[in-house]
Formats: structure tokens, C-alpha cells, sequence
């Protein structure tokens, strides 16, 4: 017989990524369940090549469509990561989202 393994964080974890911890600036949309996309801004908190963890002022449901243009940092300012996902949980004060896609695009100065 094999060591014993406790339960613990490690145990529980479902994650298939590893998340980095950031602090970047983000424009978001996102589909609500009447059809109606609803926008505005948001601090992106944590961020994996899987999912994005991002702040809300109020829970939202599971399953929602959306899209984040995140700021990437860079030297010009001028790059944004784009991202469309669905939402997968939420909780007081922020949502985490499942990428489905993504992409990187240089903005226009001025």
C-alpha cells in the first residue's frame, strides 16, 4: 500500500492552469439572459491561458456570454488582449470566466 494522502487545497484543486496574479484595467461585455449586451469597466485580478478572474460590483449568473479587452501592458500602451468566454462562477466582489477564444490587437494611437 501507498502513502496516505491528506485532503487538502491540493487535493481539491480543479484548475488546468495555472493562474498569475495581475492587476489590469478592462473593458467588458457581456450577454445577459434577455439577450441585451451590457457593458462597462472592470480590474482584471487573476489570469490563466484556461480563465480570467475579474472584479464585479454584483454576482453574475453562470453560463453568461462574454468579452473582455483587457490592457496589456507594453512600452507603447497600444496592445489589448481580447478575450470571449462564459462565465463559470461568481462571487462577492468578483466572477471567474472560461476562455473559449483569444487574441491580441494592436489599437490605433491618438
Amino acid at each position: 500500500m501507498g502513502p496516505k494522502q491528506e485532503a487538502g487545497p491540493e487535493s481539491t484543486e480543479r484548475r488546468q492552469a495555472r493562474r498569475y496574479p495581475v492587476d489590469l484595467e478592462a473593458e467588458y461585455r457581456l450577454l445577459d439572459a434577455l439577450g441585451t449586451w451590457q457593458s462597462g469597466r472592470t480590474r482584471v485580478v487573476n489570469l490563466s491561458t484556461n480563465g480570467v478572474w475579474f472584479e464585479t460590483l454584483q454576482d453574475l449568473p453562470r453560463g453568461l456570454r462574454i468579452e473582455l479587452a483587457i490592457r496589456w501592458p507594453s512600452p507603447s500602451g497600444l496592445i489589448q488582449l481580447y478575450v470571449y468566454g462564459q462565465t463559470v462562477r461568481s462571487e462577492e466582489g468578483g466572477c471567474a470566466a472560461r476562455i473559449l477564444r483569444h487574441d491580441f490587437r494592436l489599437q490605433k494611437a491618438g
